[in-house]
């Protein structure tokens, strides 16, 4: 009964976000409970919420293998999910979607373990496998706009611009309040040629959010695609204005330079880019 009332004040702290209470009152409660699968889920989604990825993963390991062990199929879903999570937070998406995909197997009506999934499988660049698991989620929970955010991006990078549109306008049609949804919706229709629908989706998008750089970003392509060089530049600036790392504008902004023949300004903000690079962009940029 003490162990029980324990685990049920920890669970309460941790639903009231007192992680720091929810913590110690699991780790006393692991002196005799070392191994209870039940006290390491619990104990591994508290390390997860505080920012501890590494030792969530760790706890969620041993609360897996203790459930398996136990067993505890009542648990093993949840226990798989929270590690997924924890995985793919560790930059291990490899192991992030195997995990998913078992828990996915276990719960198939579960629309989050499907939206993790996706996002694991996003990581690891496999778009359309990433569509397949949007598409369940979106599927299992029609009124969440934010997959069908992520729905229409993984159709985005797979090359299915109709699909991306209808799933980031379907997002829009949820949540008109959605600035992402806007803003995408607008780059994927610069790509369709539809340049005022585009320019209409921004303008929503920058109303709602002034300072999302990707929407300023969107914005400057749509000036590229109409031949207004001048205001392509002033927007790509004010998307570096809002976030200075914002890296497709850094890009985008040095080719545009580089073209209308600015060479030092082209220079300049190639070299902002490679110093704030990633490794899915190129690493060069003829000038």
């Amino acid at each position: 009964m003490a162990a029980e009332r324990a685990f049920a004040e920890a669970a309460a702290a941790y639903r009231q976000g007192d992680l720091a209470r929810a913590e110690r009152r699991l780790a006393r409660l692991r002196r005799s409970l070392p191994d209870h699968p039940d006290v390491l889920h619990l104990l591994g989604v508290v390390l997860l919420a505080a920012g501890g990825p590494e030792e969530a993963a760790k706890s969620l390991g041993r609360a897996l293998r203790a459930a398996e062990n136990a067993p505890r199929p009542d648990i093993l879903a949840g226990v798989l999910t929270a590690l997924g999570s924890a995985l793919r937070r560790c930059e291990r998406a490899e192991e992030a979607a195997g995990v998913l995909g078992r828990a996915a197997i276990l719960a198939p009506r579960d629309a989050d373990i499907h939206f993790n999934l996706g996002n694991a499988l996003w990581d690891l660049g496999r778009f359309a496998d990433a569509t397949v698991r949007f598409r369940a989620a979106a599927e299992l929970a029609p009124s969440d706009p934010a997959i069908r955010v992520s729905l229409g991006e993984a159709r985005a990078r797979g090359g299915d611009d109709d699909g991306a549109a209808e799933a980031y306008a379907a997002a829009v049609a949820l949540d008109p309040s959605h600035a992402k949804a806007h803003a995408s919706l607008g780059g994927v229709l610069i790509h369709k040629h539809d340049i005022a629908r585009a320019r209409a989706a921004l303008d929503k998008a920058l109303a709602l959010d002034p300072d999302f750089a990707e929407a300023h970003h969107n914005l400057a392509t749509s000036y590229l695609a109409l031949g207004r060089d001048e205001e392509a530049v002033a927007a790509f600036q004010e998307a570096l204005k809002t976030d200075p790392k914002h890296l497709p504008s850094l890009y985008d902004l040095a080719h545009l330079y580089s073209r209308i023949g600015e060479k030092e300004k082209a220079a300049e903000a190639f070299c902002r880019f490679v110093k704030e690079g990633k490794e899915s962009y190129p690493d060069e940029v003829r000038l």
